[in-house]
C-alpha cells in the first residue's frame, strides 16, 4: 500500500499546501513535575482563564490537570456573541469523557518510547499529555491557540525528558496535518 505520508510522496503526487498551510512548533519539554494554579496563572495566555485542577483517576494513578473553569467561562458568557455570529462554543474548555476513555486505553501499553502520537483536536491534551508521560514523541493539533496552550502545558508538566512535544494550529476540515504519525 503508498503511503499516505504527503511529505513521503513524490513531488507531483503530494497535495498542494495552501498560504497558511500549518507547521510543527517545537516544544522545550521541562520535565518537572505537575504544575499549579498559582503558576498558570502567572502565564499570559493560561492566566486569562479562571483556573481550577482536577484529578483525573487513569490507570493506576491519579494525574492532577490544570483547566479552565468550564463553569465560570460559560457564566461569564464572553463567548456568546462569536457563536451567534456562527462560531463554535468552547467545547475544548472540558476534557471530554472519551479523551479520558483513550487515555486509559494508552496507560496499559505502559511505554509509547518512539511512538509517534498525534492528539487530533486535542483541546486539553489528555490523551498526548498520558501518552507523552509514557515517553511519545506527541503532537497536540487543534484550531484553539487557547487549547492548545492548555494541553502544551499540562503534556509538558507530565512528559519524560525524553518526549518531544510539538504543537500545530489548523482545521482538520480544511488543512492537512503536516507530518505522519503512528497513532
Amino acid at each position: 500500500m503508498p503511503s499516505m505520508n504527503p511529505s513521503a510522496m513524490p513531488p507531483a503526487d503530494r497535495p498542494p499546501r495552501t498560504a497558511g498551510q500549518p507547521e510543527l512548533v517545537r516544544v522545550d519539554v521541562a520535565a518537572r513535575g505537575p504544575l499549579t494554579v498559582p503558576e498558570l496563572r502567572r502565564d499570559p495566555v493560561l492566566g486569562r482563564y479562571p483556573l481550577r485542577r482536577l484529578r483525573l483517576p487513569i490507570g493506576a494513578t491519579v494525574l492532577p490537570w490544570i483547566v479552565p473553569d468550564a463553569g465560570s467561562v460559560r457564566r461569564q458568557g464572553t463567548w456568546a456573541d462569536a457563536v451567534v455570529r456562527g462560531a463554535e462554543p468552547p467545547y475544548w474548555l472540558r476534557p471530554w469523557p472519551a479523551a479520558i476513555a483513550l487515555a486509559r486505553h494508552l496507560v496499559r501499553a505502559r511505554s509509547l518510547a518512539g511512538v509517534r502520537v498525534l492528539d487530533l483536536g486535542c483541546g486539553l491534551g489528555v490523551p498526548g499529555g498520558v501518552a507523552a508521560r509514557l515517553g511519545a514523541e506527541v503532537c497536540f493539533a487543534d484550531r484553539e491557540p487557547d487549547a492548545l496552550a492548555f494541553a502544551v502545558a499540562n503534556a509538558n508538566s507530565h512528559a519524560v525528558a525524553t518526549t518531544t512535544i510539538t504543537s500545530c494550529r489548523l482545521d482538520w476540515a480544511r488543512q492537512l496535518v503536516p507530518s505522519a504519525f503512528d497513532v
